[in-house]
This record gives structure tokens, C-alpha cells and sequence, in this order.
């Protein structure tokens, strides 16, 4: 195996494998990603309960939140009115 194919394949996304046996449709998956996280953007209002988030921190190796962040969602706008009525 050459150095530049074992640079490429450090650089996949693990879910999706890699090299022969990857999964052919990872574009499509990365897509639907995005897709997602705009809907939930436009299609909600969100906020943190209590009004305020508390970043505390406690020790660890990735630096852990010592409360939970609790987030609140609110529909802005039904992306399938159609279907709901």
C-alpha cells in the first residue's frame, strides 16, 4: 500500500467505511445531513430551558458540561402542511 493511499484513507469518515467495501452512497448521507440541520433551523424556535445555559465545566479529557444544556424547541412553521391538514 502506498503512503498516499494510507493518507487518503485516514482522511474517510468512519460511519461510512472506506476503500472498496465503503459505502457508495456517503454523498447522499452527508446531504441529508445538512438537509436536516437547516430544517430544524428554519422549521423551529429554540431556546435553553431556564433562560440561560450554564457553561460550567468539570474535569475530564474532552471537558464534560457539569449540568446538562436543556434545549427547548417551539414549531415555527410545518415544512409539510399538506399532509397535516
Amino acid at each position: 500500500m502506498a503512503a498516499e493511499e494510507k493518507h487518503n484513507n485516514l482522511l474517510h469518515y468512519a460511519p461510512f467505511g472506506g476503500g472498496r467495501r465503503g459505502c457508495p452512497r456517503v454523498l447522499l448521507g452527508l446531504d441529508v445531513v445538512h438537509v436536516t440541520l437547516a430544517s430544524l433551523v428554519q422549521c423551529f424556535e429554540w431556546g435553553v430551558e431556564g433562560g440561560r445555559a450554564d457553561m460550567e465545566e468539570e474535569m475530564g479529557l474532552t471537558l464534560p458540561r457539569k449540568n446538562p444544556i436543556v434545549c427547548m424547541s417551539r414549531v415555527r412553521l410545518d415544512p409539510f402542511p399538506a399532509i397535516h391538514g
